[in-house]
């Protein structure tokens, strides 16, 4: 009576018990990256204020004056937003593959668990790619070997790990390459409808996805 389980939240312990649950967890990965302050908003305006065609006549911190002169302070909202979400959104996936690989695998089975891992595998890669267009220098300018972003592989589900140095661009490259190619090799060719070729991954998607860094920053 004094320890009552939730009826509306699952414990992190039970989170992998059910395939409903890990498709749920799945789908979830696509809503944190849609977030407002990632790619449902945020991340879109950031990228087009910095192009040459807008000038920011205001200095509105609220119109990203600070992105558009690239000098993003860590009381930014630039920061306490949009990379805040990023790296949570890095972090569920790292949290979903690392509960796939000790639980969740053995229930599902290993065909259907590797293609939600693929999933979890590309969202990681655009998230990291798409942080790296905003806080890191071009691949070009030092062949990669700039300061990039900080790099965790492994799910945080408790406080005390978030401080991690930053890998170089390179390294963040080439980590999101090896989502990317994981991504391709696992996912279907295509979903079972539409819908879900809309709203879901698959393997054209990889491939679409290293064909831009490729063009990018090849």
């Amino acid at each position: 009576m004094l320890n009552p389980v939730p009826e509306t939240t699952v414990s992190i312990e039970f989170a992998y018990d059910t395939p409903f649950r890990i498709e749920s967890q799945a789908v979830s990965l696509y809503g944190s990256l849609k977030n407002g302050t990632l790619y449902g908003g945020r991340y879109l305006v950031y990228g087009n204020v910095r192009g040459e065609d807008f000038i920011n006549e205001t200095s509105n911190l609220v119109t990203a004056s600070d992105v558009w002169n690239m000098n993003v302070a860590n009381s930014a909202t630039a920061v306490k937003t949009l990379w805040s979400q990023g790296y949570l959104t890095i972090n569920r996936c790292n949290v979903f593959i690392d509960g796939m690989n000790s639980k969740g695998t053995a229930v599902v089975g290993e065909a259907l668990a590797v293609g939600y891992i693929a999933e979890a595998r590309l969202i990681r890669a655009l998230t990291y790619y798409s942080l790296l267009q905003l806080y890191a220098r071009p691949y070009a300018d030092g062949n990669g070997t700039k300061p990039g972003l900080p790099l965790r592989l492994t799910g945080i589900i408790d406080q005390g790990f978030s401080d991690l140095a930053r890998s170089s661009v390179a390294d963040i490259y080439k980590q999101v390459l090896a989502d990317l190619d994981f991504a391709e090799t696992n996912l279907k060719s295509t979903n079972a409808n539409a819908i879900l070729n809309t709203t879901r991954a698959h393997k054209n998607t990889a491939i679409a996805l290293k064909n831009k860094g490729v063009f990018i920053n090849g």
